[in-house]
């Protein structure tokens, strides 16, 4: 699922005359076409805030590099701010049938997840 700031990179290049394909390692491939020919393939990567590359896309890294390919390491830093949220009795109760804590933080509510899914695999 595309996020809001991959869609952002996604405008602006397509604004400069790119096309795109996407497929996940790494995330963007960028090129331009002129005639059935294509030039300026860009191979662009998006991370968010302390996100580090995985040992498959530092892999897929090395190789375009090694092939003099351009490749581009997009980042964008994220601001943490704690934030005290109200929430009413109705929301309490939805919240507790989903097993979500008003202050669980989205990575650990990501953790979790990722969590329960690896078991349901075994």
């Amino acid at each position: 699922m595309k996020s809001d700031y991959e869609i952002e990179i996604k405008e602006d290049f397509e604004n400069r005359g790119y096309k795109s394909l996407r497929n996940g390692h790494p995330d963007f491939v960028f090129f331009k076409e002129d005639n059935g020919e294509l030039f300026d393939i860009q191979f662009v990567e998006v991370k968010f805030g302390k996100d580090q590359l995985s040992g498959k896309q530092k892999t897929y890294k090395r190789i375009l590099e090694s092939l003099n390919l351009n490749y581009k390491l997009i980042r964008k830093d994220i601001e943490r701010t704690d934030t005290t949220i109200r929430i009413n009795e109705e929301t309490k109760i939805m919240l507790d049938k989903i097993k979500i804590h008003p202050r669980e933080t989205y990575d650990d509510i990501l953790k979790r997840a990722i969590i329960k899914l690896m078991e349901k695999k075994q």
